[in-house]
This record gives C-alpha cells, structure tokens and sequence, in this order.
C-alpha cells in the first residue's frame, strides 16, 4: 500500500467527505455544547487494535450520555468505515479518530438522542510504536483541575481542560503534565493515564480519581492481572510521584511511555520497558 502523509477523506455519516468540506450545522449540539464524545484507535498493518476495549467504551458512553446510534449502524458497519477511511488516505499505519456528536437541537428543544459519526485518519510515524528509552520530561498543570463525577472517566468532546493543560506543558517544555482531580488526587496527564512503580507494585489512579478510562489502561489491567503482576487502582497525590521508583504513561496509540523526569525527580527505568512488551501490537 502507498503511504501518504496526507489526509485527503473522511467519512462523515456513512459519507465519504474532502478533507477541509463543511459538514457540521453551527447549530450541532456537539458544536455549541460539546455534546459527544470520541474515541481514538491505532491501526498497523491494517489491524485496528483494541477494538472490544474500545467497543466497550462507545457503549458505556453512549448510556451516560444518552446517545444511540440510527438504527442501520453497527460496529460490524463502523468497522467498515474505518477501513475505507484509511484505504482512501493510503495510510497503513494510522491514527484513527472517531468523533460521535449530537445534532441540532437546543438544550430544551431537542427532539432526537441520535448521534452522528465522523470518521478521519492520519499517517502514523514508525516511531511512535518503538520504545522511548530517552524518557519523557513532565510537570505538574497548576491553573485548573478536573472535576470527578457521572462522567469525567468519558472521553467527551468538551477538552478544554486538556487542551490547555497541554499548551501549559509546550510553555514549560514539558513532553506532558499532570493534571489533578478538585480533592488535589492525579486524575491523569493531558493525554494518557499515569501508572507509578513502588517496591515492584504497579498503581494506578482509580477511575473515581476524574482521569480518562482509557482503552490502553485497561487492557494492561487485564493482562498484569492475567500474569500475576501486582498491580492497584488506588488514589495517588503528587508525593506518591515524587517518591515512586519508576513511572510511565500510557494511551491506545502511544502503548507505554517511560517517564524519565518529574519536575526535580529522576526514575529509574525497568518495569516500562518490560510492560511495552505487553503493547507490541500481535498483543492488541
């Protein structure tokens, strides 16, 4: 398959769309009020990872957010789309997002919990599956925190938060940062959850805690479980970070990134590299 660096089409309903084309109303709940939610899948080679894991997520989402697909979708249908999606950019190895929205409808006329599907792709560099053995330099967002409730564990279209957490790192020249939950508990960074290694015990932050329930994280769960490594969701605070030994992120398209450096604090590196192994994607 030729590979291209361009995004050319995107499939918007079941319609295959230009790349830079208008194709949501100004009035789209999922414009005016961030009414959605989206999920982002790695592809390699064609094989779209993670896909029950990310299954279970749209339906949990669907639920809280009162969502429902027209009646002629499935994700047998879903499937389909991202695999036209990424044939018509020429990409083989891809970042694929998929962005379900509301319609148009105020807040109290809306009429209809149908949600609409946008279906986009980009070219995903060989360097993001290999293994970042320099480390990554994060800190701590301080302007705002992420509030815990019915549905912060969602990947919801409202970002905001995250996105100027991320403009936060970029400033501090920072690769992330760590965003807290409104009792002062890591909720998680702008763009993966966090895990800390102590004593040879994984943690990770509860999902209660407000971060992003992410497809990678639970998938490891499963398989650190299945492999009898110790592992807990537990709240943690920046003093578990400071002291752990080793610490890494993770998402569905990075797999796990080994944190070399929190603020003043150094890890060392030994469990990352050994749960990357997990992630490599014959795994997923």
């Amino acid at each position: 398959m030729q590979v291209s660096n361009q995004s050319k089409f995107m499939l918007h309903d079941g319609t295959l769309v230009p790349i830079g084309n208008a194709i949501i109303s100004g009035d789209a709940g999922g414009f005016r009020y961030g009414y959605g939610f989206f999920e982002t899948i790695r592809v390699v080679q064609g094989k779209i990872l993670l896909w029950k894991y990310h299954v279970r997520r749209i339906e949990e989402s669907l639920q809280l957010l009162q969502l429902t697909f027209p009646a002629h979708v499935t994700y047998e249908s879903i499937l389909k789309e991202i695999e036209v999606v990424i044939q018509k950019n020429y990409h083989s190895t891809a970042r694929v997002r998929l962005t379900f929205y509301k319609g148009s409808g105020g807040i109290y006329d809306d009429v209809s919990n149908i949600v609409h599907r946008l279906v986009q792709s980009w070219e995903l560099p060989k360097a993001n599956l290999e293994f970042n053995s320099n480390g990554l330099d994060i800190g701590l967002y301080k302007d705002s925190c992420k509030p815990t409730g019915t549905w912060s564990h969602l990947k919801t279209n409202n970002y905001l938060l995250y996105a100027l957490a991320a403009k936060w790192a970029k400033q501090h020249k920072w690769n992330d940062a760590i965003v807290l939950n409104q009792f002062g508990a890591i909720a998680d960074a702008t763009i993966a959850n966090i895990w800390i290694v102590k004593n040879d015990v994984i943690y990770t932050p509860k999902v209660e805690d407000g971060g992003v329930s992410g497809t990678m994280r639970a998938f490891l769960l499963d398989q650190l479980k299945a492999t009898n490594i110790e592992v807990q969701e537990k709240s943690l605070y920046i003093e578990d970070i400071i002291s752990a030994d080793e610490v890494f992120l993770t998402n569905a398209i990075y797999g796990v990134r080994w944190v070399k450096q929190f603020e003043k604090t150094t890890y060392n590196l030994k469990w990352s590299m050994r749960i990357h192994t997990l992630t490599k994607p014959q795994n997923l």
